[in-house]
């Protein structure tokens, strides 16, 4: 087993290119540092991360504390040192030549004062350094330029630069077995695998879908069994089943009345199949039928009565699971097609000494060699046991994909039958050596018992889902058509539900609460769509919408001609600024992790930012009260009809100007919530004034607010899109 998979595949460096930059800057002012001491090199490695709060700046690093026993230094005085070398830098506007940085790609020169604003220490000799604004708003620019427009609909097939560039990855998740239910232990893996899939690529990756399903077993014959006792399908004199083949003589009225039933509906017939196939198992006389059924299913399944029939029904039944929650398969593997090849590789492995042949002709794998448990992979029956069907499997799999890594989403209850079926597959199979990995996730548990199965047996996902849809239903808002509420209602019930299965590390327990993921407050889906939603509602009163967006370049122009503002920013605008640029980071952190709940977290208090930025500035008309607004005002006095000319704020004028009047009639105005809306409505009421009540003399300061405010928005919406993207969830425009 391998402890990171993908951090073996990651070639050069893995850090952002933001990172690299400020390792070489700590780095220059280290060696400035040593040099002028007379100091000969000393190792050390420069480790960034981010202070544990926003005063404390943007980036720390602590090579101070590592370095300073060796200098025989305290740490205080040595930190202060390279602080001080870092702001020589800064005032100097030291050039730094491009770095050589991922997949041979070298950053581009820089200035350190076009990055960072300042350097100081805090505590005992941490390095805390503070990102220029402008380059804030630079690196936000082109962040939003390289985020492509997605849906969750069609999976993004383009593939980007980033830390797997080159590679190819097989993601082998949902793992339902036919003649059951899609239940909610399901929609926790099919949700993290394909928010993984999404995550890989967008690294560069090469990404197959595969999907293995077990279709054979006793489980199955079990299935088979309680179908047919449903369908009553016993001989008038001995009771004995009659032997059923499809489309022939021995159809029942039953069977023509189940093929015209839903997906749905078919596959919980098969449930209640299954549940009463397992109670009659207790019984001997039906526990030998469905031996007997289990073990001419494996002999050859398509000539057991109804096998294959209901295994279509399961198949159509998933189809319709996956569609609704926006996954797909490049190929499904099934347990009936490498069963007997797994059963003969393991027999011949018996003959290289890899596997032994017990007393009563089981054979199984002496895992005890390797620190392992032994393990039966054929019984005595002649079965392939799920361990020996694991050998054919991983051979099919990478003659189907030549793979560099197969990582399964299975269940950590499944760990110890990977450790052992891994190390059996690379026995038989050396070049799978160092290429599987598991990824176990928790089981998913409900926090109360207030959701009830239709078949009393287990909770699936549709029935989950529907629920959550009905409650969702009735907390939106009067005033949308069935369709649209329709379609709001679905796709924010896959959120919620998709959100709770990801916002917590794949390792951990899940206490399902349906109340709480279907909640417009707080860690949930519906709250991260109403917040885009909501920034939506407000481009589209600015007349910025996803087909008429304001160009980041004419923001950079705006940057240029309206500097004086970002040395004004409010405390809501500055940490929201800050937010942006993380993204790429996050991103980075949970592919190298495996962790789509990383992207989770930074996407609610993304939305938090904002919606805290929203409650206390007005967007589309600044609010003149502000002491940093009336600051500007005087400060650009005089100034702004030469600003006016400018074409880039011409350009961006053009096309907000004489939209603010009509705002207050624009249907998308009542869109959010009543309090909202009439927050809003007093906000586009309000006239601009100077604090000394004289109507200003100019427009320039508040096109200027609202332009960045604008900015601010439409990075967010952006940021967010793509976050839930990434997740898997699909986003609304209106709430």
């Amino acid at each position: 087993m391998i402890d990171n998979p993908i951090k073996k595949l990651i070639s050069g460096e893995g850090a952002t290119e933001l990172v690299v930059q400020l390792q070489k800057i700590v780095d220059l002012s280290v060696s400035k540092f040593l040099k002028s001491h007379k100091i000969e090199s000393v190792d050390y490695r420069i480790i960034i991360n981010h202070p544990s709060r926003e005063d404390y700046g943007d980036y720390s690093t602590n090579v101070a504390l590592m370095l300073s026993s060796r200098l025989k230094l305290t740490p205080e005085a040595l930190a202060q040192s390279i602080c001080d070398e870092i702001n020589d830098m800064i005032r100097s506007h030291q050039n730094i030549a491009p770095i050589s940085w991922r997949n041979g790609v070298k950053t581009d020169d820089f200035k350190v004062s076009d990055v960072l604003e300042k350097c100081d220490i805090a505590g005992s000799g941490f390095i805390n350094m503070w990102l220029n604004e402008i380059f804030l708003i630079t690196q936000t620019s082109r962040l939003l330029s390289k985020l492509e427009p997605v849906t969750t609909t069609q999976i993004n097939s383009k593939k980007q630069t980033g830390l797997l560039t080159g590679t190819k990855i097989m993601m082998e998740f949902a793992h339902p077995n036919t003649h059951k239910e899609f239940h909610i232990g399901h929609l926790r893996n099919i949700s993290l695998g394909e928010s993984l899939v999404r995550l890989l690529e967008r690294a560069g990756s090469e990404v197959f879908r595969a999907n293995y399903e077990g279709d054979v077993g006793l489980h199955v014959a079990k299935a088979i069994y309680g179908v047919k006792k449903k369908l009553a399908l016993r001989h008038p004199g001995s009771g004995r089943l009659i032997p059923m083949e499809i489309g022939k003589s021995h159809d029942s009225p039953g069977v023509e009345v189940l093929r015209k039933l839903l997906p749905a509906e078919k596959a919980k017939f098969l449930g209640e199949g299954y549940a009463l196939g397992s109670k009659e198992y207790e019984n001997e006389d039906a526990k030998k039928e469905i031996m007997d059924l289990n073990k001419s299913i494996y002999n050859n399944p398509y000539q057991v009565d109804l096998w294959e029939e209901t295994r279509g029904w399961s198949l159509e039944y998933f189809d319709t699971v996956y569609k609704r929650l926006g996954s797909r398969f490049d190929r499904l593997f099934f347990e009936s097609e490498v069963e007997k090849k797994g059963r003969d590789k393991v027999k011949e492995g018996v003959k290289k000494g890899i596997f032994i042949e017990d007393k009563d002709g089981s054979i199984y794998f002496p895992g005890e060699k390797y620190g392992l448990n032994n393990c039966v992979f054929v019984t005595r029956e002649d079965y392939a046991t799920y361990e020996g069907k694991e050998i054919a499997l991983e051979e099919l799999e990478y003659k189907t994909f030549p793979f560099d890594l197969d990582i399964h989403v299975v269940a950590n209850e499944q760990i110890n039958f990977f450790q052992i079926a891994f190390k059996a597959v690379e026995m038989v199979h050396p070049v799978q050596k160092g290429r599987q990995y598991h990824l176990p996730y928790g089981m998913v548990n409900l926090k109360t018992g207030k959701i009830s199965s239709r078949t009393g047996q287990v909770i699936t996902a549709d029935h989950l889902l529907d629920q959550a849809k009905l409650k969702i239903l009735k907390l939106l808002k009067p005033g949308y058509s069935k369709e649209d509420q329709e379609e709001i209602a679905e796709k924010t019930a896959v959120a919620a539900v998709k959100y709770t299965m990801l916002r917590v590390g794949p390792k951990m327990d899940i206490a399902f609460d349906l109340e709480e993921s279907v909640s417009f407050d707080g860690d949930s889906g519906p709250y991260l769509l109403y917040t885009y939603a909501r920034c939506r509602s407000v481009l589209r009163r600015a007349v910025i919408s996803s087909k008429k967006q304001v160009a980041s370049s004419k923001y950079d122009e705006i940057n240029k001609t309206h500097t004086t503002y970002y040395l004004l920013l409010t405390t809501e605008e500055r940490s929201l600024l800050r937010a942006f640029y993380r993204f790429e980071e996050v991103v980075d952190d949970a592919v190298v992790n495996l962790s789509p709940n990383l992207i989770c977290s930074y996407l609610f208090e993304l939305a938090q930012k904002f919606n805290l930025f929203y409650s206390r500035h007005s967007i589309l008309k600044p609010d003149n009260k502000e002491p940093a607004y009336a600051e500007l005002s005087s400060a650009t006095a005089g100034e702004q009809t030469k600003d006016n000319r400018e074409p880039a704020y011409a350009e961006l004028s053009s096309a907000t100007a004489g939209e603010q009047t009509k705002d207050n009639r624009d249907p998308a105005y009542a869109e959010l919530s009543s309090a909202t809306a009439g927050e809003q409505t007093k906000d586009n009421r309000e006239d601009i004034r100077h604090p000394s009540g004289s109507r200003m003399d100019s427009l320039g300061v508040e096109k200027s607010v609202k332009n960045f405010r604008l900015f601010l928005t439409q990075a967010t919406s952006q940021i967010i899109k793509e976050g839930l993207y990434l997740l898997g969830i699909e986003t609304v425009e209106r709430m």
